[in-house]
């Protein structure tokens, strides 16, 4: 009788040993995995390279509340929505959404607000400074996709602020939901 495949119930590797071969290479590699017994910190160890270990932490989620003074002041005094991560360590945004508690006073003047690392270049689209006006908001800063890339500081905050001038008047609430994860290199 010819065979019309080879399966697990008729191939084995040889004579002596019956056992199907696909059985045998999940035994080697069970039996390999039941022998390492390297810790945590060997097996980062294994993973460096000359300039460190690269690790990056799951997303990370924060919810930042700016009152009505950090938004009139925050043209002059960025306000800090994550602190700088130490040293080696840079934040990386992946998303945020703003989200405007409008009241009765509406903002006037000021320009497109962003987020930063400690004030430098944007890092997310501008929102308009439109956003703070008339009306309860919803809107999504998407981190900046340059070209040439964006360059992630190590060990430095991420900041919110606004361009132009300072927002005047307007008396309502903004709320960051930021999802970020943090990278560590041995720079």
């Amino acid at each position: 009788m010819a065979l019309d495949k080879i399966t697990k119930d008729n191939y084995s590797r040889d004579l002596k040993d019956t056992a199907p071969i696909f059985a045998t290479v999940y035994n080697m590699a069970i039996d390999q995995i039941n022998t390492n017994t390297a810790s945590l910190a060997e097996i980062a160890a294994l993973n460096s390279t000359t300039g460190g270990t690269t690790i990056v932490t799951d997303t990370q989620k924060v919810l930042v509340s700016l009152t009505s003074a950090n938004l009139l002041a925050m043209n002059a005094t960025p306000v800090s929505v994550i602190a700088a991560p130490g040293e080696g360590k840079a934040i990386r945004i992946k998303s945020c959404v703003a989200i405007f508690d409008s009241t009765a006073t509406t903002y006037a003047n000021g320009g497109v607000i962003y987020l930063s690392y400690s004030n430098t270049t944007p890092i997310t689209n501008n929102l308009a400074a439109t956003f703070l006006t008339a009306g309860d908001k919803v809107y999504q800063l998407n981190p900046l996709n340059a070209a040439g890339g964006i360059n992630t500081l190590v060990n430095t905050a991420v900041t919110i602020t606004n361009d132009t001038a300072a927002f005047i008047t307007g008396t309502g609430v903004v709320r960051l939901l930021i999802e970020y994860d943090i990278v560590t290199t041995g720079l």
